[in-house]
């Protein structure tokens, strides 16, 4: 009755039991019926009293089928993903440290990690439900494991990250051709309760080598050359290298930094005047994020203002911008009456507009400092707009019953879809610096800057042109009757003292004129 398996082990405990006391032994039988039980084995040996008496021996046997099925159960549930039934990512740990064990010991058994993250996931989980959500990482587990061999190791990590162990590589190039095949999978659509989905992903891929020290460190590097796809656009792959490493490092500093330097009130302004072209007077300014670190000195905000949108600090910076730009204002419309004709220009997130605290935050901050919403003027971005349709609308519609203004940043460089022009309540666009600078020799520039300038008068909005540092992008604006620009020709950013003298200077032209 002894399962064929365990036949051996069980013989050769007995044949122990000759030459020591005691033995101990876990084993299987079949029983008539054709099942597998277990049975727990405990016999001892007692030598013989007298010389021609024969040894006896005392055993006791346990069925122990029930126990097992429980650690079978426990041991499941610890190392599967009970959504997926797919390895967990305590069982990828547990391989990966053993694949690197015998890597060390043998470099020729080499072996890469691929990290896979779906791109836009979130938004169906947010619009459909967790239930369709689920339905669909299922539905991508199992098309993923059709791109991988029987003996490699796919694992669901947790949320809708995967990580993938492809042992045995022959060639370096193994790893690009699973994740191609990655992406050609999915490029078939996805049908779910009469729905019909399209996914991509982002696939992160580390080669093992004798640096990494623990499973950990693999999908640390995975997961960096991960991000770094999504950052370059999503729906692609990307090979680890060291000195995406040292930038994540760089990163993860410059994050910790500036949240000390958001608790020191560190960040300051600075700010830019913006020009009306057709009399070149001052007609606003543009509050833009300064930080200068009290170690590294500089730093630019093209570094902090994407690791503060990553982190989620996004929402205190830009909060601690608002108060400071709105403080200014009130400081210049005492000092200087015309003020009271300008406008602060200031730069929000998405993830602020979310913050269910914003508009409140926003009332708290002009009752305190006595500004009227006409003059403040918020930026907003075309990315802002595809999301979120409904409830963008009905908050836009709250800033415009405040009388506030409400600009779209760095248009043309986004989706600039007509539907949302005509849809949101939008007063201004702004022209991104990359067709300005290039207005001058560029034919498809200027048509571009000629398309924008036409649509913003058929909708009866101002426009702003960013960028402008020479007399001939200055001409040729002039010429299409732009409205107001910003740029080094005119202005740099300017420091609050260089603000007082510049208003100063302009209130004596007044008085004297």
């Amino acid at each position: 009755m002894v399962h064929p398996e365990d036949k051996t082990r069980l013989k050769q405990a007995l044949q122990r039991l000759s030459a020591q006391s005691a033995i101990g032994l876990e084993y299987r039988i079949i029983d008539r019926t054709g099942n597998i039980r277990w049975l727990k084995i405990r016999a001892q040996r007692n030598s013989a009293l007298a010389k021609n008496q024969a040894d006896r021996i005392d055993g006791v046997v346990h069925d122990i089928s029930d126990q097992k099925r429980v650690e079978y159960h426990l041991s499941y549930e610890a190392y599967h993903d009970n959504l997926t039934a797919l390895a967990n990512r305590n069982s990828f740990i547990r391989q990966s440290n053993q694949l690197l064990h015998a890597f060390k010991e043998n470099p020729s058994e080499r072996f890469a990690v691929l990290f896979i993250d779906l791109d836009r996931f979130k938004r169906i989980n947010d619009s459909l439900g967790h239930y369709v959500g689920d339905q669909l990482l299922q539905q991508v587990a199992k098309r993923l494991q059709q791109c991988l061999r029987p003996f490699d190791l796919i694992a669901r990590i947790g949320g809708d990250e995967f990580a993938i162990l492809l042992k045995n590589l022959s060639q370096p190039e193994d790893p690009i051709i699973v994740a191609k095949r990655i992406h050609s999978q999915l490029t078939e659509a996805i049908r779910i309760e009469n729905q019909i989905f399209f996914v991509s992903v982002s696939i992160g891929i580390v080669i093992a080598s004798f640096r990494h020290a623990s499973a950990e460190e693999l999908l640390r590097d995975a997961d960096i050359a991960m991000y770094q796809a999504k950052k370059e656009g999503k729906a692609r792959y990307q090979l680890f290298n060291e000195s995406m490493h040292i930038d994540s490092v760089r990163r993860l500093d410059l994050e910790r930094d500036l949240r000390i330097a958001l608790n020191n009130q560190e960040i300051t302004l600075h700010y830019q005047p913006i020009v009306n072209l057709e009399t070149q007077v001052v007609t606003g300014f543009e509050a833009l994020a300064r930080w200068t670190h009290p170690q590294k000195g500089f730093i630019s905000p093209a570094d902090f203002i994407p690791i503060a949108e990553e982190s989620g600090l996004i929402v205190e910076l830009g909060e601690q911008i608002l108060r400071q730009a709105c403080h200014q204002l009130k400081q210049w419309n005492s000092c200087f009456p015309e003020v009271s004709t300008y406008t602060m220009s200031v730069n929000l997130s998405g993830k602020q507009l979310q913050s269910l605290s914003f508009i409140d935050t926003l009332d708290e901050i002009l009752n305190a400092n006595n500004i009227s919403g006409h003059q403040l003027k918020l930026e907003i971005t075309e990315s802002l707009l595809m999301d979120n349709h409904d409830s963008i609308l009905t908050l836009l519609n709250s800033l415009l019953k405040r009388d506030i203004t409400l600009s779209l940043d760095d248009f043309g460089t986004g989706y600039s879809s007509l539907s949302y022009l005509h849809r949101f309540p939008l007063s201004e666009l702004k022209i991104d610096r990359s067709f300005v600078s290039r207005i001058e020799d560029d034919i498809q520039s200027q048509e571009i800057v000629k398309t924008i300038l036409n649509l913003a008068n058929t909708l009866n909005m101002s426009v702003v042109a960013e960028g402008v540092e020479t007399l001939g992008q200055l001409k040729y604006l002039k010429i299409l009757k732009c409205n107001k620009a910003q740029g080094y020709l005119f202005y740099k950013p300017l420091s609050k003292t260089d603000v007082d003298k510049l208003l100063e200077d302009h209130a004596n032209h007044w008085m004297s004129a």
